[in-house]
């Protein structure tokens, strides 16, 4: 018994060792143009070690294979050789595959390629196909189709595309964080995981564009045409994380050809850049043609000079199922559609040039705006033409420039809470009349509704410098017969510039502000007026102190608006002490210490004294 186990455990050994060993052939096939007379040689070598081969210098191709699929190819590294032409190594039987064609997987492992000691007159060009993974690094000058059963655990570097424009295709079952792909000139035609592999690695076109790359899971490595543009990037699953968004980057190179045209998963966390060192002027195109998250959200960020109308997969637009947290900055209009299935998030800020006919932006939740809308060139280059709709059935908002004052602004009358604690604001940001407090136009009653605090909101985001005054702040009495919203708030019109009984801060958390919100108080000591009196702010629009449009190019001035309200007494009430509906002595000894014109002519004197006499009789 114990002899017949440990023949079984010996013979288990032995397979053991055999796996992965086997042999590793390369052959060598030269040139059959004169000196050189096309014969081939064979170097066997044992599998998994490292393969270190001088070639001939009539060489013109080597093929690796295997003596089955199950063994190991260590790394290669190939020297001498021919000093001009082409050097095709091909893993695998036969010859170059120059075609977009699969072609049977030779062993198992490979340890990668080396072919840096090789004349530099020579073009090396690579294909082929291997049973499982990529262990260690390739580089080579021309890459035609390869194709890794397993995972690319190392980098697969290029010069060219083969034959400088033709067919560049990197094919696995994934690739992992280790593994990347880069071609430094020409079109890299397609980088595909099958099933559901991930893509960890970084895919690079460095002079050059990507055309396609397919994504069976996951996509959480960047992917670069920092000089060309990227032609579709589809993934099965997700692209990025959660808190750790991918980089999807594209410069333009062409007229009329969208820099980026297509991008789509189930949820998509990237930053993703269109218009890499756009140039003005160039006629570029530079657009994003379609982002779309299949089931869920978007986050991180899409800078690009617009959004197109329409791309070979469709309608063009960025969508999400799902809540939409990435921060859009667009030079141009959007074509088509911005359409978010849930909300744009407090934080969010999309920016856009326009919103063009046939374009619109479409937030399904209700109270779905949280974050910010910015459009930047509402006034050229494309206008407002279609509406803002927040949520959906009866809760749901439609704000149209065509039901509005615009322009010269979009002055819509909803409040920030009911669409969420966002806005939408035209640049150059008017006042948020709806959401100032006091209101505009609003009648203060002295004593007891006067505020603490003065807080004028926005459309947009607004700055100025710290510590400066960004206001001009008056004053003036009015009688009760009068219109004081008729006037001018100018000292040329008889108004007190006050400016400097102020101090003016951002809105912010610590305030119960918003980044829309300049906040005023009073300084110490300063008392409300108990006759009807105006008070009008108008924001400083040049010099150092100017109110500033924030998160836009050149941050320009804010509109020119007036934002105004009275406080006083209301005209006729002798109830001056208390605001408790009582005509009291105490009322008649305030009015006796500082008379005040009750009646609304302009005077204070005895006709006024009567009022509060006549009021204390009649509330005896």
């Amino acid at each position: 018994m114990f002899k017949i186990a440990s023949a079984v455990l010996l013979g288990f050994l032995f397979a053991s060792a055999a796996m992965g060993q086997g042999t590793v052939t390369l052959t060598v096939t030269r040139s059959s143009v004169s000196p050189c007379d096309g014969t081939q040689t064979t170097h066997p070598f044992s599998g998994s070690t490292p393969i270190s081969l001088s070639l001939p210098a009539c060489a013109a191709r080597v093929n690796v294979t295997t003596s089955g699929s199950s063994v190991n190819i260590g790394r290669i590294t190939l020297t001498c050789g021919p000093t001009s032409g082409t050097l095709d190594i091909v893993i695998g039987s036969g010859s170059l595959n120059t075609s977009d064609s699969s072609t049977t997987p030779t062993g198992n492992d490979w340890g990668g390629l080396d072919v840096s000691a090789i004349a530099s007159g020579v073009e090396t060009r690579l294909s082929g196909a291997i049973g499982d993974d990529l262990t260690d690094s390739i580089g080579i000058d021309q890459l035609f189709r390869f194709d890794f059963i397993g995972e690319v655990q190392a980098s697969i570097t290029a010069a060219n595309p083969g034959n400088f424009g033709g067919v560049c295709v990197v094919e696995a079952g994934s690739i992992a964080t280790g593994g990347s792909v880069t071609l430094t000139n020409g079109a890299l035609l397609r980088v595909r995981t099958d099933g559901t592999g991930d893509i960890a690695g970084d895919i690079t076109a460095t002079n050059g564009r990507i055309d396609n790359v397919f994504v069976g899971g996951d996509l959480f490595g960047d992917v670069k045409a920092e000089s060309g543009r990227i032609g579709q990037i589809v993934a099965g699953g997700d692209i990025g994380a959660s808190g750790s968004p991918v980089t999807i980057t594209a410069k333009q190179s062409d007229v009329s050809i969208h820099s980026i045209r297509s991008i789509s998963a189930d949820n998509i966390h990237a930053n993703i850049t269109s218009n890499l060192n756009f140039v003005p002027g160039t006629g570029l195109d530079a657009k994003i043609g379609r982002i779309k998250a299949e089931t869920g959200v978007i986050t991180g960020s899409i800078t690009t000079r617009g959004v197109a109308g329409t791309v070979a997969e469709g309608a063009g637009g960025v969508c999400s199922t799902g809540n939409f947290s990435a921060d859009i900055a667009s030079d141009l209009s959007i074509e088509s559609t911005l359409d978010i299935g849930g909300e744009l998030l407090s934080g969010t800020t999309v920016r856009i040039g326009a919103l063009s006919s046939g374009g619109s932006i479409t937030i399904d939740a209700n109270a779905g705006l949280e974050g910010q809308i910015i459009i930047t060139d509402a006034f050229s280059n494309g206008g407002w033409f279609d509406p803002v709709t927040i949520g959906t059935g009866g809760s749901q908002i439609v704000i149209d420039p065509a039901n509005t004052s615009f322009p010269p602004e979009v002055d819509y009358t909803q409040t920030s809470a009911q669409l969420g604690g966002g806005a939408i604001g035209v640049v150059p940001f008017d006042n948020h009349r709806a959401d100032c407090s006091p209101l505009e136009e609003a009648f203060i009653e002295q004593p007891a509704n006067v505020p603490s605090t003065i807080r004028i909101r926005h459309y947009g985001p607004i700055t100025f410098a710290w510590g400066t005054m960004p206001y001009v702040i008056t004053r003036k009495l009015y009688p009760c017969d009068s219109d004081p919203w008729a006037e001018c708030c100018q000292t040329s019109c008889g108004a007190t510039d006050i400016s400097n009984l102020f101090t003016a801060a951002l809105g912010s958390s610590a305030n119960g502000g918003t980044a829309r919100d300049v906040i005023l108080t009073p300084v110490s000591g300063f008392t409300w007026p108990d006759d009807r009196t105006e008070f009008c702010f108008k924001p400083v629009t040049s010099g150092t102190n100017r109110l500033k449009c924030s998160g836009v190019p050149n941050e320009p001035s804010v509109y020119a608006y007036k934002y105004r309200f009275l406080v006083g007494i209301p005209c006729g009430s002798a109830d001056l002490v208390g605001g408790d509906g009582e005509v009291d002595s105490a009322d008649l000894a305030a009015w006796m210490q500082n008379p005040i014109d009750l009646n609304g002519d302009g005077l204070a004197n005895d006709a006024d004294l009567a009022l509060i006499l006549q009021a204390m009789g009649e509330t005896e």
